[in-house]
């Protein structure tokens, strides 16, 4: 539990860091309130990966939008030169603030700093050498393209090397739980990034026009968040005397085991797309790229939900609170699942029609969506666990079952994609597969180790009542499709309504936290009980 203010301090001024203690704990309104701020950001992320898409498709071509995620693709690659530092950053921070430990904050800022410069000066060379290699990672496309693709992976490339050490400051903003305003700025950036990509198509812009767009607002997004963490914590100084060398050693350890784990688990969906590329072209990319795209959409949508227990469970394992970690870790994945459970379900029952809508027939592939959704709903519900494994400093082995996991699915992609001549379906099944056994068992596994509990009692206390809360969304899916099996339009807007309105009840009753609840109950009171007061009160007597 958090330490109480002591009642004879006096509160403290605007701006200035919070006493010892503020952080050491966690409480529900401010999870949900990082929860809601992190989605409403994400809100606007989705609304933009679902646009640009079908305009850079309708205004450039097909081919030109996989040249796109091509370049998108390999930005990964570079921001593996972050080491994982800002995770350590996130969690030390969070530390140091409940201590009030501010000597130590600026050590591991400056420190982290000093080092996430260096790599990405090395993402900026790396940046150049990923732009020539363009003409070996697209054998099979038209020449013309390489002048493009060139540019746009240059140029998204060096966007990727400047978040490195931009990084630095959006941990500083999360380890002090300031996510609305993390948030705003994100959103901001994000709003004035999309809205001048969609000038630039329908005034004849070029794919390299976006990519500069992308670069230019990330510079001025990290200025302000560099802004905004002088401000959450006046004080915070930025100057090499402040480095440590032991404190880079310390950070760059633990980061080391986010690295290995962030390598392979975007590697593995990196590099599953990459052998798209190289054996099926970029078409076919375009087409794998949109499936893979609605189940990446969910995975970050949980991401913002569960990013938010890093410095949570940091303070609780600073407490060796056991049983709050074990509370936090249960509620976590059982609220995970209630996320991600409806959204597989539409995924799975309507993939085809969402596709033919948002797309367009050439973009359809629903057995591979179909795939993609039933691996993604054991591993999702799981990104709170490996949040809290992360805020323990815990998540050593289920980086080195993500690298296990990378390997089988890299020779399997080679395998199937190459002499099996798989397809979109084989490449489908060579990153599930793994992807599952890694993230959907081997990771909570882990988590209920860390934490002191069994895996029946994991199981049993998350999963049976997200399940039982599916079940009206899946009927109602079920029965729009096989009534409107031609029409997509119709099939998606009955079903999803449908379903929505005889899940809000359940979901009401059982998801939504009490304390939520509560406070929207005493809103909607005051705002019909006091009119109805003034109506009905002693009305003045006349003369």
């Amino acid at each position: 539990m958090s330490n109480p203010r002591p009642d004879n301090s006096a509160a403290p001024s605007a701006g200035a860091p919070p006493p010892a203690g503020d952080a050491a704990g966690w409480s529900s309104l401010r999870v949900v309130r990082n929860v809601l701020a992190n989605w409403v950001w994400y809100g606007l992320v989705l609304v933009s990966g679902f646009i640009l898409p079908r305009f850079i498709d309708r205004q450039l071509g097909q081919d030109l939008l996989g040249v796109w995620d091509l370049g998108w693709s390999l930005v990964f690659y570079i921001s593996l030169l972050a080491l994982g530092v800002s995770s350590a950053v996130q969690r030390h921070v969070a530390r140091a603030r409940a201590l009030a430990d501010w000597d130590q904050l600026n050590a591991v800022v400056n420190s982290c700093l000093a080092v996430l410069l260096a790599s990405g000066l090395l993402g900026v060379g790396a940046a150049i050498g990923l732009a020539a290699a363009v003409p070996w990672l697209l054998p099979t496309a038209d020449p013309a393209l390489f002048e493009p693709a060139r540019w746009v992976v240059l140029l998204l490339a060096i966007c990727a090397a400047e978040q490195i050490p931009g990084s630095v400051f959006n941990a500083v903003i999360t380890g002090f739980e300031r996510y609305d305003v993390l948030n705003v700025i994100r959103g901001a950036r994000d709003l004035a990034v999309l809205v001048a990509m969609l000038v630039a198509l329908f005034t004849g812009g070029t794919v390299v026009t976006l990519a500069i767009i992308v670069l230019s607002g990330e510079i001025l997004g990290d200025l302000a968040k560099l802004l905004a963490a002088h401000r959450l914590c006046p004080t915070l100084r930025v100057h090499p005397r402040l480095c440590r060398r032991d404190t880079a050693r310390e950070m760059l350890g633990f980061g080391a085991k986010t690295a290995v784990q962030a390598l392979c688990r975007s590697g593995l969906y990196q590099t599953n797309s990459l052998l798209v590329a190289v054996f099926l072209g970029p078409a076919a990319l375009a087409v794998y790229a949109r499936q893979r795209a609605l189940v990446m959409h969910l995975l970050r949508f949980v991401k913002q939900y569960a990013q938010v227990f890093i410095p949570a469970s940091s303070a609780l394992d600073a407490q060796a609170d056991t049983a709050r970690l074990q509370h936090l870790l249960i509620q976590t994945s059982r609220y995970g699942l209630y996320v991600t459970l409806p959204a597989v379900l539409i995924f799975l029952v309507l993939g085809g029609p969402l596709l033919q809508i948002w797309m367009g027939d050439d973009y359809q592939a629903p057995a591979v969506l179909a795939i993609l959704a039933a691996a993604h709903l054991l591993t999702v519900p799981q990104l709170g666990a490996y949040s809290i494994l992360l805020g323990m400093g815990k998540h050593g082995w289920p980086a080195a079952f993500e690298a296990m996991a990378a390997v089988v699915s890299l020779g399997a992609g080679a395998l199937i994609l190459g002499p099996l001549n798989g397809g979109l379906v084989g490449a489908a099944w060579a990153l599930a597969l793994p992807l599952a056994l890694s993230g959907g068992v081997l990771l909570p596994a882990c988590a209920c180790r860390a934490v002191g509990l069994s895996g029946v009692e994991y199981v049993t206390k998350v999963a049976p009542a997200p399940l039982l809360a599916g079940l009206p969304l899946a009927a109602c899916l079920l029965a729009a499709r096989f009534t409107w099996p031609a029409e997509p339009l119709p099939a998606l807007l009955v079903g999803v309504g449908a379903g929505g309105l005889a899940s809000l009840p359940v979901y009401w009753r059982w998801v939504v936290p009490t304390s939520v609840k509560e406070r929207i109950g005493r809103a909607w009171r005051r705002r019909t009980v006091a009119p109805a007061a003034v109506e009905t009160g002693p009305s003045s007597s006349l003369p």
